[in-house]
């Protein structure tokens, strides 16, 4: 039986099984986060971008409510405003191969062919170029795995989280 914290933390994939509880587990979480609406504090922030005294927009959240909620701003504004929140956790919207770091958006097929399943996908930029290699009677090469692009306890951040703000 695993406990909340276990599921987010790295160690999980050495386990066949705690991986299967994972990607189970992140398929129901991203249907739930697709469903989920925006709160009267995300309204709030989006008022402070519409007024534009938004600098940086914090979160630890992986559910992408931030981004629903600036994104009708962006639309008005006709600027990118989603840049501003920094996301120290990663999110759900996107997934990441575990070989050549390949980032995709999170598609419905991923969560629903793959994911609700306890499976990963395979990487589609690594299966492309073993097929090649194949087709071409090259060795083969292994083939990555994509996962949800959230940043597990025992793990680093792809990209730092202070990146953005230097940008």
């Amino acid at each position: 039986m695993l406990k909340g914290k276990d599921l987010f933390d790295a160690s999980l994939f050495r386990d066949p099984e705690s991986t299967k509880v994972f990607y189970t587990f992140m398929g129901e979480l991203s249907a739930l986060s697709t469903k989920a609406r925006i709160t009267k504090t995300h309204g709030f922030i989006s008022f402070l971008e519409t007024r534009g005294t938004l600098l940086r927009w914090y979160t630890q959240n992986i559910d992408g409510l931030e981004e629903k909620a600036l994104v009708s701003k962006e639309k008005e504004n006709s600027k990118k405003t989603s840049s501003k929140i920094i996301q120290l956790h990663g999110n759900l919207q996107s997934v990441k191969c575990t070989l050549c770091s390949n980032k995709l958006p999170l598609v419905k097929e991923h969560v629903e062919i793959y994911f609700k399943k306890g499976v990963p996908p395979p990487c589609p930029s690594c299966d492309s170029k073993a097929q090649l290699r194949s087709a071409l009677g090259k060795r083969a090469i292994s083939v990555g795995s994509l996962r949800p692009d959230v940043v597990l306890y025992n793990e680093h951040h792809d990209e730092g989280i202070f990146n953005k703000t230097n940008k």
